[in-house]
């Protein structure tokens, strides 16, 4: 079997020595544009062959973060407009006609991206912790804990449940309030925003519960007042149980609206 073509993403191209991170990538270019590609086996990639490969989730991970490795490297070198993995072709040339059917709606994501870095934003909350701190605060909370202490024990269910529903009101009403002045003050240096939906990660303290992951297109220039800003948020909001981090620049994946029939190959 032969060869096929992979897309890692779209490049500005103008002409010359270009670097790259690793020696198997190479450029297929149309006017000032281009496609940053890599041969892939066709006994591998093929779609028959690829979707019993897609059950590997190991050979899977080994592919998605030397495509996720290799755009991270070349992005600090230049704009790059990245692809979802699995972006085949059958050869070079199906490839550029590609290109040259798509150059308007690449070359204008491209002048979308120059300059600008996605990041990452991801809080999560010890509920606990924050109902508590939220309670000290909360006027109704304190009455109805006085009211609770003056009774005699075994006649307080029906206020202490009440208690509980109302502190868990209170606690979200918090967090509720805090999304939307932390989304507002991290728009004053971002062009663009859009939410993922909260993924679990592996070393996530099990008391902490994701409460949103916000990815975040910021010019350069504005990227150490971004940065600034979250660990302000950070600081201020760490007592009331938040955890605030951010995590990047990557990829701009999220803010790129051009979609390529992936895995498999395109004639």
């Amino acid at each position: 079997m032969g060869e096929l073509v992979q897309l890692y993403g779209f490049v500005e191209y103008g002409g010359g020595d270009f670097r790259f991170p690793a020696s198997h990538l190479f450029l297929i270019p149309y006017l000032d544009i281009a496609c940053l590609a890599r041969r892939v086996s066709e006994e591998e990639f093929a779609q028959g062959a690829l979707q019993e490969r897609l059950k590997d989730t190991k050979w899977l991970k080994v592919q998605l973060m030397e495509q996720e490795e290799a755009l991270e490297r070349i992005m600090k070198a230049c704009t790059v407009v990245p692809l979802k993995w699995g972006a085949l072709f059958r050869t070079v040339e199906a490839a550029q006609g590609m290109l040259k059917e798509r150059y308007e709606t690449v070359r204008e994501l491209l002048k979308k991206l120059k300059g600008r870095e996605e990041w990452t934003v991801r809080a999560s909350v010890d509920r606990g912790r924050l109902q508590e701190a939220a309670a000290l605060e909360d006027p109704e909370i304190q009455r109805l804990r006085a009211t609770i202490e003056k009774m005699p024990p075994g006649t307080a269910y029906l206020l202490t449940e009440r208690l509980k529903l109302l502190t868990e009101e209170v606690g979200q009403r918090t967090i509720d309030a805090m999304l939307q002045e932390f989304f507002a003050h991290m728009m004053r240096y971002a062009e663009a925003s859009t939410t993922a939906e909260p993924v679990r990660g592996a070393d996530d303290p099990e008391d902490k519960e994701l409460i949103f992951q916000m990815a975040f297109l910021v010019p350069q220039e504005r990227v150490p007042g971004f940065t600034q800003a979250v660990l302000q948020e950070a600081r201020q909001r760490h007592a009331q149980g938040f955890e605030i981090q951010q995590v990047g620049p990557f990829p701009p994946y999220y803010f790129c609206n051009l979609e390529l029939k992936g895995a498999q190959a395109h004639d």
